[in-house]
């Protein structure tokens, strides 16, 4: 038998809600979410990219993409998992970068990932949704990360010849004048003559003096006309008739 001590009761305890755990569209792990952005990018799905980036987690989505990296180093994984590390797209792109990236793949971002994965239309897309949700400083930093062997995100593009992207880097700010552990600059890298046109500005014409040999003053003299002695002619006066 309750005693009535003259106080309410107590409020019943509120049943605790149900846990609702993550599940692949609502789990905002930094580690989930550069999985599923890479995934997309090794498929190249440009699609699928585009509505990632229409996500509600978008914040997150943009942070991992800018900071996120792939170690890519065959010395950190066993025999049974160097099969899936990033390369080449062949044997003789790996051949012909060797002099001028050198060997190592690592430490990708988002961006180098993309361009040794994707089609540049992909990386093209990457590229446009980080630059409508990131800050100019952030995209700076972003496209300026150096990889490998001391390289950037623009001796990678040039090397592979993908035109548009190297524009958009240029236009992004990157630096043309860096030099990787190779001692290769971003020119050094183009194997195309319609990509050093990109690199290249146009160069101001220049105006080019031929110098002439002194020679003397030519002074034209005056020479003196001498009158010739011509017949004079009777002026003719003319009367009218009557």
């Amino acid at each position: 038998m309750k005693l009535d001590t003259g106080q309410p009761p107590p409020p019943s305890p509120i049943p605790a809600s149900p846990h609702k755990g993550c599940n692949s569209s609502t789990c905002c792990s930094p580690a989930r979410l550069w999985r599923t952005l890479q995934n997309l990018i090794k498929q190249n799905d440009r699609k699928g990219l585009l509505a990632f980036f229409k996500d509600p987690r978008l914040e997150h989505i943009v942070r991992v993409a800018l900071t996120s990296r792939v170690s890519n180093d065959g010395s950190l994984l066993p025999a049974s998992q160097r099969h899936t590390l990033v390369r080449f797209a062949s044997p003789q792109l790996a051949t012909e970068a060797l002099p001028l990236l050198g060997k190592r793949l690592t430490d990708l971002n988002a961006l180098q990932l993309a361009l040794l994965e994707s089609s540049e239309s992909t990386v093209m897309a990457l590229l446009t949704q980080l630059k409508l949700h990131a800050s100019t400083e952030e995209m700076k930093s972003f496209v300026q990360h150096v990889w490998g062997q001391g390289n950037t995100s623009l001796h990678l593009a040039v090397f592979l010849n993908r035109p548009r992207v190297v524009k958009a880097l240029l236009d992004l700010g990157a630096s043309v004048d860096c030099l990787n552990a190779k001692q290769k600059s971003v020119i050094d890298c183009c194997r195309d003559q319609s990509m050093l046109d990109i690199l290249s500005p146009p160069q101001k014409k220049k105006v080019i003096q031929h110098k002439l040999p002194n020679m003397e003053p030519i002074v034209v003299k005056d020479e003196p006309v001498v009158a010739k002695d011509e017949p004079m002619v009777e002026p003719m006066v003319v009367t009218e008739e009557r």
